[in-house]
């Protein structure tokens, strides 16, 4: 089956439901998908960036965002490199109150076996697995 990327636009139309003559044009490609009649590309970039989207314009709660974002990561014909990175950073950003951002590297980091960071965020101080540095 053909591939086809699908990037943050289409994903924040069908999320928000804004404006509401485009988001109704996502849905059949979103039926589809579900149906397993497409296979889609997205890339934790474009979660990242539909994640701030969220927060910034439209003022959604990390709260309100995981468990939407959840549901696309987990869904069988959305292809995402390192689902199970974003799995966690999603509950990182959920639990810690931190950027969405920041949660991911430190997922990414943990996974890597990676402790510190050179930092002047002090969101990183929220994990007491991770040791902030300053240069």
């Amino acid at each position: 089956m053909k591939l086809s990327y699908l990037d943050a636009n289409i994903l924040l139309r069908f999320i928000t439901n804004e404006p509401p003559e485009l988001a109704e044009k996502c849905v059949p490609l979103f039926q589809k998908l579900e149906d397993g009649e497409i296979e889609l590309v997205t890339d934790y970039l474009v979660i990242a960036e539909v994640v701030w989207v969220l927060e910034s314009f439209y003022h959604y709660s990390a709260s309100e965002i995981a468990p939407q974002i959840r549901v696309l990561i987990d869904a069988p014909h959305l292809h995402i490199d390192d689902k199970d990175v974003l799995r966690e950073a999603l509950s990182l950003y959920e639990l810690k109150n931190v950027d969405f951002t920041d949660a991911f590297l430190v997922a990414r980091m943990q996974r890597k076996g990676i402790s510190e960071i050179y930092s002047g965020d002090n969101h990183f101080d929220r994990f007491s697995q991770i040791t902030r540095m300053e240069p």
